[in-house]
């Protein structure tokens, strides 16, 4: 029996959240502990109080040498056999929808990872994302009927 497969329909904003929220996922996998102090709630009060960033900054090294025995700078890549393969279902999905955002935004392409064809790391098929075209009535342009 075939997986369920769903659809869902985001705004561009939406799409940028979940790309953010998939990388934070990703990279807490990967043993990259310190990009939570990058979540937008926390963000704005650290970059103001160094203190404070500096401790949780810390804190999280520690965290992440007991869970990884890994030092502050060190992490897997997203390919190695220690990543959870939910981390890397992550990265995968990530990359799928900024490669669609990238070509939306920018049809000439650009240098940026962005625009390279996803590589697929988890076990995974690589999700599908498609540009929402809204349905118009009567769309005729220079005589040539473009209903959608």
């Amino acid at each position: 029996m075939a997986e369920e497969r769903y659809e869902i329909s985001v705004s561009e904003k939406q799409a940028r959240v979940m790309m953010d929220a998939l990388n934070l996922f990703s990279r807490i996998g990967i043993g990259q502990l310190r990009e939570v102090l990058r979540h937008p709630q926390y963000e704005n009060k650290l970059i103001h109080d160094n203190e404070t960033y500096r401790y949780s900054q810390r804190l999280l090294d520690q965290v992440k040498e007991r869970l990884t025995g890994f030092e502050t700078h060190a992490s897997y890549g997203i390919s190695s056999p220690e990543v959870h393969d939910d981390s890397n279902i992550a990265y995968d999905l990530l990359q799928v929808i900024r490669h669609r955002l990238s070509w939306d935004r920018n049809p000439d392409g650009g240098i940026e990872v962005y625009y390279d064809t996803p590589i697929q790391y988890s076990k995974e098929e690589l999700a599908e994302i498609l540009t929402f075209i809204p349905k118009h009535d009567n769309l005729n342009i220079f005589g040539v009927d473009l209903t959608v």
